[in-house]
């Protein structure tokens, strides 16, 4: 594990593994997971990762005004930091909206996107219920309100989970993706992207994965029918492949 310290002085926890002559992928966990929860080692083959913890999570400091494009920005700087000019970016679950974000705000610098069990943005798509509409305006307008909500939702969330929590990540996973704007169009992002989802999510998901495509200039889906919400063992292998092609 190494330690990162980005322009603004927070720490940023990362590690890598898989070929280090292989493909560059910066790799996004999920919600809520750390770098460690990331695709198995037989799943690498030709794949140099590198999984870094998100704000408030492992080792690296929370980010207090956390956005999507925030992270894709401190994924930047560590892949500056390693060298790399030119990279995939890749994200699970809670992660594939800042995959996204990396699309978006990296430029040609990401050279494609792999989006496993995405949940879309609601604003954007038109999925969120008139009630959601409703408590999202609430949470925007009211200062405070969506962060107040939100971090004692997390961590009475994470009061419930055994193991090692981290109720500031979660909050500002959730406030990242849930409450604030995102501050990108789908149409923004600009490389390949592959969505992938399992049949059997019993989140958002499967319906999502289509309307996100097509709004993506370069976007294809997979759903594997028979899978939940993760990609069972094999599926990061070929997922990386086929983003190759």
């Amino acid at each position: 594990m190494s330690v990162l310290r980005l322009p603004d002085g927070r720490r940023l926890g990362w590690e890598e593994s898989g070929d280090p002559a292989g493909t560059p992928f910066l790799f996004l966990h999920g919600t809520p997971q750390t770098r460690r929860a990331r695709p198995a080692d037989e799943e690498l083959a030709g794949v140099r990762l590198i999984a870094f913890d998100r704000p408030g999570y492992g080792e690296s400091d929370p980010d207090p005004r956390q956005r999507l494009t925030s992270v894709a920005r401190d994924a930047g700087n560590l892949a500056k930091a390693c060298g790399l000019d030119r990279f995939g970016v890749a994200g699970f679950s809670g992660g594939a909206a800042y995959a996204l974000a990396c699309g978006a705000v990296l430029g040609d610098r990401v050279t494609r996107v792999v989006a496993a069990a995405l949940t879309g943005p609601g604003d954007e798509l038109g999925t969120l219920s008139t009630q959601e509409r409703h408590d999202l305006r609430r949470m925007r307008l009211i200062p405070g309100r969506g962060r107040k909500i939100v971090t004692a939702a997390a961590s009475a969330y994470c009061r419930e989970k055994d193991g090692e929590q981290f109720p500031a990540g979660l909050a500002g996973d959730w406030l990242a993706t849930d409450v604030r704007r995102w501050r990108f169009r789908l149409a923004d992002v600009r490389p390949p992207v592959l969505i992938w989802a399992g049949g059997q999510d019993p989140g958002r998901a499967v319906a999502d994965a289509p309307l996100v495509a097509a709004r993506i200039p370069h976007a294809r889906v997979r759903v594997d029918v028979t899978a939940s919400h993760e990609p069972p063992a094999g599926v990061w292998r070929e997922l990386f492949q086929a983003a190759e092609q």
